[in-house]
């Protein structure tokens, strides 16, 4: 669990680096020297306009410490999510930036496994995988059975591809926070 500083100093990083990416200007590493911004897990950074998700980029088995790779993926998010255009500089004081840090991956069986609202979940099969935040499933209203259906197509599979015995299953749980707005 990151204390209420880190996460602050997190969303700072993560909002820093999409203004120094849409102003043309050379990154800067983040510096920290708090521990926990320094270890190495999953994590994906969501970008907001109102209601609305304005993009998605994250990584579930990161090579560089946390606080590095929240501000690649912000940037990713605001950049390069090929379902949205690109974040323009007029639009940062209208973005929230929201942070999912994730916890390791454990494989399941099947949707009895999954709680809504905790889990998240991972979903693998002949080369294609997709994953779902933990908060998706609940702002969707969906069941652990939905979710997994959704993952499915998120990853071009059948929706059903999560029954097939060679998919994997995984699920995770993810400490999600972000700015107000």
């Amino acid at each position: 669990m990151l204390s209420a500083a880190q996460k602050q100093i997190a969303l700072r990083a993560a909002r820093e680096a999409v203004l120094r990416r849409l102003q043309l200007i050379e990154a800067e590493p983040p510096d920290t020297t708090e521990e926990k911004l320094l270890e190495r897990c999953g994590v994906f950074v969501s970008l907001h306009s109102g209601e609305e998700l304005r993009g998605c980029i994250g990584v579930i088995e990161p090579t560089a410490p946390l606080i590095a790779t929240i501000a690649t993926c912000a940037v990713s998010a605001a950049t390069t999510d090929n379902r949205f255009p690109p974040v323009t500089l007029a639009e940062m004081p209208s973005i929230r930036f929201e942070i999912s840090v994730l916890g390791p991956p454990v494989s399941i069986q099947g949707p009895d496994e999954v709680e809504i609202g905790r889990d998240g979940v991972i979903v693998t099969l002949g080369g294609r995988t997709a994953l779902m935040l933990p908060q998706v499933a609940e702002h969707e209203g969906w069941g652990a059975s939905d979710l997994l259906s959704a993952v499915c197509r998120k990853a071009g599979l059948p929706p059903a591809a999560w029954q097939e015995a060679a998919t994997r299953l995984e699920k995770f749980t993810a400490e999600v926070f972000g700015e107000e707005g």
